[in-house]
């Protein structure tokens, strides 16, 4: 996939300075206007729809969503075992 990303111009391969053992992968500038293309206008649509909210709201609505991931996780979990035949 980097080959990919690299070869369309959206990130490039850096040595790390601090160990030459590593490789690093940063965005290129194509990455960075692509991106701003894609996500800013999901942020101007979404922004008023959190204005709705009042900051304590948003924090449950965040702790709901959390605890509603963290069961559909345990619960993905538990049927995957079901499919190995481990329950």
């Amino acid at each position: 996939m980097l080959d990919r990303l690299e070869r369309a111009g959206y990130v490039r391969r850096v040595r790390d300075p601090g160990d030459r053992r590593r490789v690093l992968v940063e965005p290129t500038e194509l990455a960075g206007k692509y991106a701003t293309e894609v996500y800013a206008p999901l942020t101007a649509q979404a922004e008023p729809l959190y204005d709705r909210f009042t900051e304590e709201e948003l924090h449950t609505i965040v702790a709901f969503l959390r605890t509603v991931n963290e069961f559909y996780g345990a619960q993905i979990t538990r049927v995957e075992a079901l499919g190995r035949g481990s329950e």
